[in-house]
This record gives C-alpha cells, sequence and structure tokens, in this order.
C-alpha cells in the first residue's frame, strides 16, 4: 500500500519537474481551447472561465495532475461533447479523465497515452485516511465511475492499468514495475472507448520510452500489452 502512495507522488513529481513546471490553458481560436502541463486547479478555474458554446474542440499535452481537477475538466467536456485532440503526451488523470470524456479522440502521430491506475483500483484506507478523506475518495470514485459509464467504457481500463504499474511484479505477473500502461487502440476499443481517430500504432514499449526520453520524462517504463491475457481474474476481483 506505500508503495502504491509513493509511486503516485513521484510520479507526479517527476513529470511536474522536467516537461512543464505549471499547466496552462489558452484559447487558440474561437473554437479551439489548448490545455498544456499538469491539471490544478488553477488550471480547472480558467477553463470554466474561458468555455463556451463557440468551442468544439480541446487540445491537450497534459502528464496528468490533481485528480480532482480532471475529473471537473472532463467532465464539462463530456457535457458538452467536445472532441480532443492528443498532440503529444496524455497520462495519468489526463487519460483517465479527459481522453475518456472527448467525444472524437484524435491522436497526433507519435503521441502517447499512457494510464496508471485510478479510484478504482486504489483501495480505501480507513486504518490511515481520516474519515473526511474517505469520504472525499467515495465521491471521487463515483464521479469517475459516472463519467465511465455515460462513455460506455469499462473501468478496467484503470484497474488493468493499477494492476500493470503497481502490483503486477509482486504478484509476478509480469517481470518488472512499468510506470505507464499503453494500450492499443484495439484494446481501447476493446475495453469500450469509442471514436478514436489515429493515424495508426504509436509503437512498441522502446520506441515509446524513447519519445518520452525526448519529452522530458526520463526513467519511464512502458507495457503495451494485452493486460487481460495474463491478469488471473481471480486477482482482477480483488483488486476491484
Amino acid at each position: 500500500m506505500m508503495k502504491l502512495i509513493a509511486f503516485c507522488l513521484l510520479w507526479l513529481a517527476s513529470f511536474s519537474s522536467q516537461a512543464f513546471e505549471s499547466g496552462s490553458i489558452t484559447r487558440v481560436s474561437d473554437a479551439v481551447l489548448r490545455i498544456e502541463g499538469v491539471l490544478t486547479p488553477a488550471v480547472s478555474r480558467r477553463f470554466y472561465e474561458l468555455i463556451d458554446d463557440k468551442v468544439k474542440l480541446i487540445q491537450i499535452s497534459s502528464e496528468g495532475g490533481v485528480t480532482e481537477s480532471g475529473l471537473e475538466i472532463a467532465e464539462e467536456i463530456q457535457r458538452r461533447s467536445l472532441d480532443i485532440e492528443i498532440e503529444d503526451f496524455c497520462a495519468s488523470s489526463c487519460a483517465n479523465y479527459l481522453f475518456i470524456a472527448g467525444n472524437r479522440k484524435f491522436i497526433k502521430s507519435g503521441a502517447i497515452i499512457g494510464w496508471h491506475g485510478g479510484h478504482s483500483f486504489t483501495p480505501f484506507r480507513p486504518g490511515l485516511d481520516s474519515q473526511v478523506r474517505l469520504e472525499e475518495k467515495k465521491i471521487i470514485l463515483q464521479r469517475e465511475q459516472l463519467l465511465y459509464a455515460k462513455a460506455g467504457v469499462s473501468v478496467d481500463l484503470i484497474v488493468y492499468s493499477g494492476i500493470l504499474t503497481v502490483g503486477a511484479l509482486k504478484e509476478g505477473l509480469v517481470r518488472r514495475d512499468y510506470t505507464l500502461w499503453c494500450p492499443s487502440v484495439a484494446e481501447l476499443e476493446r475495453l469500450g472507448v469509442k471514436n478514436i481517430v489515429s493515424s495508426g500504432s504509436w509503437g512498441g514499449s522502446r520506441e515509446i520510452e524513447e519519445r518520452l526520453n525526448a519529452l522530458g520524462y526520463l526513467g519511464q517504463s512502458v507495457y503495451v500489452g494485452k493486460a487481460y491475457s495474463y491478469i488471473p481474474e481471480a486477482f482482477l476481483i480483488e483488486k476491484r
């Protein structure tokens, strides 16, 4: 459990200190907003200040960020049926929420989309969390699952990625720990993700890791295989 907490903190810390110091949102044109960098309450507030009925497309390049901020933006993207365009990178809260919420999901050539768990995977900690925090987590979990239900996407996407990046090595399911699961378009579609417009495969693990290094995200390890093909069903049920 402590490994999971430490991993999540290190993940965001390593990204926020590398390619982007802080998140930003700008209006590219009447119809386009661009979100870049870490998703924070300030980015979420600015998003709601800028969003209007003229906006049709959200361009995104984000390593993730604060769960609640990602959810707030994603819920409005979903409510307005906005299209999204992943420019180079979308991971963590960006992948969990913004990517899932988009109507049509345009993925530029060479772009990387990666998952590493979420509230549908992370267990509650009654002995460590305060009662207030436990209630907050339950609300976040409900919002996360509602977002996925409205999109018609299985939360197994989050569960699988959490297993692969946190619990798989410990359970002997894989030979190493991964920091990202980058499933193929076919795998995403199998889990219910719709309207993906992509130029094709985003490559193997080594190719993606090299692109991450080039973007400034150093030392990341990526898994691109099919998670469900070897994760025992009993283990999956236990982690839900």
